[in-house]
């Protein structure tokens, strides 16, 4: 209703939460999305584990253009988010079963009203919020993949995840 979407309050850095009416999990999950770009580099392959972390993505040499490669980013973030949706699913799920809150559910209307526990569904609103961390470093480097790989054609994809990996160390004229 209008009268609670006015009342609100941010929590951390953005969340509009409803006052007195919400059980928020506003860093519920977080999505390091330069990881991401990462993994669409190494076809889901963690460099430093060589484990699978994510789904399977097509090989440097098949990443001709960079619509390729952005989706292929995509996906991996997908992924991510879909993992994070996962475990938020299963902290709904099991919050009724954590220890009691009663100083947050002592703050919050709802669950003074209901008589209910803020762990145990006194909130009118559960909220949980997925972070995409990284946002500026990653397009940084998808643009720079776009200008210097696929637009002037500099160098190759192959030598760039080489840098990455290297931290530019030998690489500088390419940073």
């Amino acid at each position: 209703d209008r009268p609670a979407a006015e009342d609100y309050a941010i929590i951390g850095c953005y969340e509009p939460v409803p006052v007195g009416s919400a059980h928020s999990w506003t860093v519920g999950g977080t999505v390091f999305l330069p990881r991401c770009l990462e993994l669409a580099l190494n076809e889901g392959i963690c460099p430093e584990t060589e484990r699978r972390l994510s789904i399977e993505t097509p090989p440097l040499g098949e990443l001709r253009d960079f619509d390729s490669l952005f989706d292929a980013f995509l996906r991996h973030v997908s992924h991510a988010v879909s993992l994070v949706a996962k475990a938020g699913a299963r902290f709904w799920a099991h919050a009724g079963t954590h220890p009691h809150r009663a100083f947050g559910s002592a703050l919050r209307r709802d669950c003074v009203e209901r008589g209910r526990d803020l762990s145990n569904g006194g909130a009118l609103y559960n909220a949980a919020c997925c972070c995409g961390i990284g946002l500026a470093n990653v397009a940084d480097g998808l643009a720079a993949i776009r200008q210097c790989v696929y637009g002037e054609g500099m160098t190759g994809l192959d030598d760039v995840y080489a840098a990455m990996r290297a931290d530019f160390e030998g690489w500088e004229t390419l940073q």
